[in-house]
């Protein structure tokens, strides 16, 4: 959370440098990105405040869970386009268009490395590769094709000794667009945060 408001305090800086400028499009960049922020502030404090409360049947508080942010990353992106991906089989559809399109633009073999590399244990985004791990070609191929870049914030949860559930809810609560992962060769979690 503390990056968070740093960050939202180094945007409202730049914010008030527009407005002197009277620039309309850095303006209205800047309050989406305040926006944006704050949501994410609200979220990571209501997180806290949850996770200081006293567990039921206990006098013991509840301890934080930790995290951190520990990189940015450009991806591609593919979006999902229904409301509802579970309605169906949309996803069945959904994955194999993805798998078509990575091979058309000849990232397929970069985009299956990279995933083999982590243990995908919950999320809500169904088609993302690492710009810099393809060509240059197949980024514009792909964009061609619907891809959007993205911002992924790298968050670190560390070794801690909590169940797969718990987790699942806090990225549920915390993060709008996320998948969790496991690395195997630290045994630790990972989210891959989408700022969508």
């Amino acid at each position: 959370m503390r990056e968070k408001v740093d960050q939202l305090k180094l945007t409202v800086q730049t914010l008030e440098q527009h407005i002197v400028a009277m620039d309309t499009e850095g303006f209205e960049e800047d309050m989406r990105k305040i926006e944006e922020l704050c949501r994410f502030i609200r979220i990571d404090f209501n997180h806290s405040v949850e996770y200081n409360k006293q567990a039921p049947g206990t006098n013991e508080p509840v301890e934080d869970l930790k995290y951190e942010t520990i990189n940015t990353l450009a991806f591609l992106y593919k979006p999902t386009r229904r409301e509802n991906v579970y309605e169906g089989n949309y996803l069945e559809h959904f994955a194999e268009e993805r798998t078509e399109q990575l091979m058309h633009a000849r990232a397929i073999n970069q985009h299956n490395e990279f995933w083999k590399q982590h243990e995908t244990i919950h999320g809500n985004v169904y088609a993302s590769v690492p710009v810099e791990l393809i060509q240059k070609e197949s980024v514009e191929a792909l964009e061609r094709m619907g891809w959007d870049h993205v911002s992924v914030n790298v968050i670190d949860f560390g070794v801690q000794a909590v169940e797969k559930r718990e987790l699942i809810r806090i990225c549920e609560e915390s993060f709008p667009k996320y998948i969790l992962l496991r690395e195997a060769t630290t045994d630790s979690y990972i989210v891959l945060e989408y700022v969508i």
